[in-house]
């Protein structure tokens, strides 16, 4: 039998845990979560045992009403702590906007790559989702925007013609699509 390097280095870790009397140091933390910055409760607890996953997804089995959420972080491997991304995804207790109106998409037709597009604003959007696509079931392409209704775009191909959509977003979730409006090629 002839030990494959998997099995020597295996083997090497299992004689430096039991060497060093400790197991290995894993992710070790606790989310929790608060309405009032005073009052918290534990969303997850991984502060005993841990785990080696250092992007965990964690779906909550019951929704929960959250304004504040900390990490408090225990232990991580290297010693250094570094968040990158922390996202929480959840719906607000208010109102959704209502669907965009108003849809203008003009082409440049020197430049066919070329396109505007402005819709009316919708009062209690944080933002807009611009679907665009080469068919009306097929709008892939997508751009989010803040603070404003419109934007120019220099990326659509040339004989090609395009359909565009507009949702409004905010905290409590995502509008309805607008209408579709098609833009078509000069040619």
């Amino acid at each position: 039998f002839t030990p494959s390097k998997y099995h020597v280095i295996s083997r090497l870790c299992e004689l430096l845990v039991v060497s060093l009397g400790r197991w290995l140091i894993v992710y070790q933390y606790r989310i929790d979560y608060s309405t009032n910055r005073k009052d918290w409760k534990v969303i997850r607890d991984l502060s005993e045992g841990g785990k080696d996953a250092p992007h965990e997804y964690i779906p909550l089995d019951n929704a929960i009403n959250a304004r504040y959420i900390r990490m408090t972080v225990l232990n991580v491997p290297d010693g250094t702590v570094a968040v990158s991304g922390f996202r929480i995804f959840g719906k607000g207790n208010g109102q959704v906007p209502g669907k965009v109106n108003g849809l203008i998409v003009e082409r440049d037709y020197q430049d066919e790559r070329k396109v505007t597009v402005r819709w009316q604003p919708e009062s209690n959007a944080q933002g807009y989702v611009l679907r665009y696509g080469i068919k009306k079931d097929k709008l892939y392409h997508s751009v989010m925007l803040y603070d404003q209704n419109d934007i120019s775009l220099n990326c659509l191909n040339k004989g090609v013609d395009y359909f565009f959509a507009v949702e409004a977003f905010n905290e409590n979730g995502v509008a309805k699509p607008g209408e579709i409006v098609a833009c078509k090629t000069a040619m």
